[in-house]
C-alpha cells in the first residue's frame, strides 16, 4: 500500500484572463501547482500579472479561459477558507478602529449582519493576536501602528478566519530590516501548519526561505528557488530558461 500524497491547495490549468475593453491578454495558458505543505514565491515584472493572478485565486475576477482549483473547490466558495494579506490595508485610517476591531474583521462572513461578534469570534481574535505576537496591541488605535505592526495585525486579521491558506502580496514593503525579520520568522512558524503563497521581489528573501518560485510574466514558469539569483532573474525577465 503506497501512501497518498496530499492534494494541492491551488490547482490552475490552461488559465487566461484579459480586462474587459483590454485587447492583450493578461494572463495565458498559466499552469501552475502549490502544494499542502509549500511556501511558494511569486516573482515578476511589475505589470506582468501577479496581483491579478492573486485576484483570480481569491475569486474577485473570474477567468476567461482554463481552470482554477483552491482547496478542491472554486475560488469563490473557498474564498472565506482563504487568508488574504494586501500589500495596502483598505482600512481609512481616520477610522477610530483599534487592533481588535480590525482583527474581528476576520471573522465577518458573507452572512453576517453587521458587526456582531460571539465570544468564539473575541476567542479566536485573542488567539490570533498572541500567534503574531501582537497581542499588546489589542487595544492600540490601528493609525499609531507602524508598517511591520500592521502586517502582523493583517495577518493575524487572516488567521481569525481559521484561514486553510495564506495569500500575501509583498508583505516585506516599506518595513525595517528589524521588523522583516519578525515578519520572516513568524512565516516560517506559520508555514509548519498552513501552505503560503506570496509575491515579493526580493530575490534573497525568496531563495533563503522559500520552497519555490514561480515567474509571472502573462504566463508562469517555474524557478528553482534554492539557485534563484540575479543573473538568473535576468534570463527570466529576457524570457530565458536559465
Amino acid at each position: 500500500m503506497t501512501d497518498r500524497q496530499p492534494s494541492p491547495v491551488i490547482s490552475v490549468t490552461g488559465l487566461g484572463f484579459r480586462y474587459p475593453r483590454q485587447r492583450d491578454q493578461v494572463l495565458t495558458e498559466v499552469s501552475f501547482t502549490v502544494g499542502a505543505t509549500e511556501w511558494v514565491g511569486l516573482l515578476g515584472p511589475n505589470g506582468g500579472g501577479k496581483t491579478t493572478l492573486l485576484r483570480l485565486l481569491l475569486g474577485q475576477l473570474s477567468p476567461r479561459a482554463g481552470r482554477i482549483d483552491v482547496l478542491g473547490g472554486t475560488p469563490v466558495r473557498m474564498r472565506q477558507r482563504v487568508g488574504y494579506v494586501p500589500q495596502h490595508a483598505s482600512i481609512d485610517s481616520s477610522v477610530l478602529a483599534s487592533v481588535e476591531d480590525v482583527v474581528l474583521l476576520g471573522r465577518l462572513t458573507g452572512s453576517s449582519w453587521g458587526p456582531r461578534y460571539s465570544v468564539l469570534d473575541r476567542e479566536l481574535a485573542l488567539a490570533a493576536l498572541e500567534e503574531t505576537n501582537t497581542a499588546e496591541l489589542a487595544g492600540r488605535a490601528w493609525r499609531t501602528l507602524s508598517g511591520g505592526q500592521r502586517q502582523r495585525v493583517l495577518i493575524a486579521r487572516a488567521l481569525a478566519s481559521k484561514a486553510d491558506l495564506l495569500l500575501l502580496d509583498e508583505p516585506t514593503t516599506g518595513i525595517d530590516i528589524h521588523r522583516e525579520k519578525e515578519l520572516l520568522r513568524l512565516l516560517e512558524r506559520l508555514n509548519d501548519r498552513l501552505p503560503i503563497l506570496m509575491v515579493s521581489h526580493d530575490i534573497a528573501l525568496v531563495s533563503h526561505h522559500m520552497d519555490r518560485a514561480l515567474w509571472v510574466d502573462r504566463t508562469v514558469r517555474e524557478i528553482d528557488a534554492g539557485t534563484l539569483n540575479s543573473d538568473s532573474l535576468e534570463r527570466f525577465f529576457h524570457g530565458e530558461r536559465p
